[in-house]
């Protein structure tokens, strides 16, 4: 039973994008919570996993503090391994719930450090994620030409990303998903698409923002 709990853990972490991108959260949700009931006897680096994946799942579905939970669960026993991508990808959720929740200090503080994670292990889907989060927060906070910076180089590091063979070279023009916690569009992006945003400035009486979206294959 150990062996297929370990299995379905493995399958969960292949596939946490995919549910994400196409809808698929309530499914993975369920498989992770089964896996779960185990109990304290996985092992320590595929309980992270699925704590983590449980908690890409639930966004939505559980609460934003339930979900924050599952995340600072996960990234308590990544850091107990050698999982760089795994720790990143939960402190990635942890920013993001912190944003979601409005506390852009901490949101901030929590990027910076998932930041260093995934240059540290030269993620540049994982770089660019983030920039394109980081720019919800000057945003937020009316700053609207910083913001613009972080989200171009988002959209210039993704796209080196995809020409290099590693991402679809497909852009849209909406988000695949729904974010019920968020009306902001980039601030409800998941980790397996990268938004960007093209700040309109001020013009008169007239602002505006339009967000594109990228979807790319997460290295895992």
């Amino acid at each position: 039973e150990e062996g297929e709990t370990d299995s379905a853990v493995r399958i969960a972490w292949a596939l946490w994008l995919f549910w994400r991108v196409h809808g698929y959260q309530g499914e993975g949700y369920r498989y992770t919570g089964e896996a779960l009931e185990t109990g304290d006897a996985l092992p320590t680096l595929v309980r992270a996993k699925a704590l983590c994946v449980r908690g890409l799942m639930s966004y939505g579905i559980e609460s934003i503090e339930g979900t924050e939970r599952l995340w600072e669960q996960s990234a308590a026993l990544f850091r107990q391994t050698k999982d760089t991508f795994g720790l990143a990808l939960t402190m990635g959720g942890m920013s993001a719930m912190a944003l979601a929740q409005g506390d852009l200090d901490r949101s901030t503080a929590l990027f910076e450090e998932t930041m260093e994670l995934y240059k540290k292990i030269d993620n540049k889907w994982g770089v660019g994620s983030v920039l394109s989060h980081q720019g919800v927060i000057p945003l937020s906070r009316g700053e609207h030409e910083r913001a613009a910076r972080y989200f171009e180089e988002a959209l210039e590091i993704t796209q080196m990303h995809s020409a290099a063979g590693i991402g679809s070279g497909r852009l849209a023009t909406e988000r695949p998903f729904r974010a019920p916690h968020h009306t902001a569009s980039a601030a409800g992006a998941p980790f397996g698409v990268v938004a960007t945003m093209a700040i309109r400035l001020p013009s008169g009486d007239q602002t505006g923002c339009c967000a594109k979206v990228e979807v790319i294959r997460c290295p895992v």
